[in-house]
């Protein structure tokens, strides 16, 4: 998902609500760029575990759970896909996710 760019003289505060309100604004796209966004994401939490920061992990699997897995209903193959992934990845929400994987 891309982000709408900030101002570099935007306050934290006005950087931190415009990343807010970002993802809850994908509801009212067409479907067909909901469900590219859709698949953007997933491809991207797929490999959540490798990112260095556990703190990031953490964050980007709660905004991905609280605004994107419901979204996930638009396609049945979608929904499936989030649903396995959010249930391997749900001990990120406490402490990063760090996980073994069959390619590892």
């Amino acid at each position: 998902m891309t982000k709408p760019p900030s101002s570099p003289s935007a306050s934290d505060e006005d950087r931190a609500a415009a990343r807010e309100r970002h993802p809850s604004g994908l509801r009212h796209l067409p479907p067909d760029a909901l469900l590219l966004k859709l698949a953007d994401r997933y491809s991207n939490v797929q490999r959540l575990h490798t990112h260095p920061r556990l703190a990031k992990q953490r964050s980007y699997f709660l905004e991905t759970s609280e605004y994107i897995v419901s979204l996930s209903v638009a396609d049945p193959r979608l929904a499936a896909l989030f649903a396995d992934w959010e249930r391997i990845y749900q001990h990120a929400a406490e402490n990063g996710a760090q996980v073994a994987t069959d390619d590892a």
